[in-house]
């Protein structure tokens, strides 16, 4: 169980601050608007990416974004690991 009410009030307090309207949640769309938000909010601070993938989202992201130059048209589904914290055998 969700609690749509709570999450409706914190998005409209963020939103009034910025000066918009505040919006309606309810169980058909709180998980798009709450990655709509967070887009926003935390605008060019690297969430985006995270935020669908913990949601299994990752193919509605687009791949026409100039973050990744080097690889246009890709979106990764993890990061390098650094060697020293991979476990040996792996």
């Amino acid at each position: 169980m969700s609690d749509y009410p709570n999450a409706e009030a914190d998005i409209n307090t963020v939103r009034a601050a910025a000066g918009l309207d505040g919006v309606t949640i309810d169980a058909t769309n709180a998980e798009d608007l709450l990655l709509h938000e967070r887009f926003y909010s935390l605008f060019l601070e690297g969430h985006r990416c995270i935020d669908y993938r913990r949601k299994g989202r990752l193919n509605e992201l687009p791949t026409d974004t100039v973050l990744m130059p080097a690889v246009p048209g890709t979106i990764w589904t993890q990061w390098p690991r650094p060697q020293n914290e991979v476990p040996e055998g792996s």
